[in-house]
């Protein structure tokens, strides 16, 4: 009987341990951020970037035009520490030229590091590659509802 009250502590304590990085819990950055909001702000306060992450892969882009059917945007995000994670966005942005009745398409992408300061907000640093390939470094805050 001793050594059965023995072992069933030892599972009840072993049970009780979690690891923090299978639950997520550890630090504020999240496992995953479906179903939730991201806005990257420029320094100066306004958005410069703006998405939905419907599930594991789709995005809707709330501050560009993007043709979903033709050209959909992907993101990934990893969770690379506590308080850190990477974000990666590739999208199309359409653009109609009323004068020449014609629609542009200009593929762009960021990948930039996301230092989380609460659940809900932080830093973040990073790349952003505009639509003829040109590279520029970019900082500023974001916020993740």
């Amino acid at each position: 009987m001793a050594l059965l009250t023995l072992v069933s502590i030892i599972f009840v304590t072993l049970g009780s341990c979690s690891d923090d990085s299978d639950s997520g819990s550890s630090g504020y950055a999240p496992r995953n951020i479906s179903g939730k909001t991201l806005v990257l702000k420029k320094s100066s306060g306004s958005v410069y970037l703006s998405t939905d992450h419907l599930n594991e892969s789709g995005v809707l882009i709330n501050n560009v035009t993007v043709n979903y059917s033709k050209y959909a945007p992907s993101y990934t995000y990893t969770k690379t520490g506590d308080d850190e994670a990477d974000y990666y966005l590739q999208a199309t942005k359409e653009t109609y030229i009323p004068y020449y009745g014609t629609t542009t398409y200009a593929k762009f992408v960021f990948n930039v590091n996301l230092h989380f300061i609460t659940e809900v907000s932080g830093t973040y640093t990073g790349v952003q590659t505009n639509g003829y390939g040109d590279d520029s470094r970019i900082q500023g805050n974001f916020i993740l509802n």
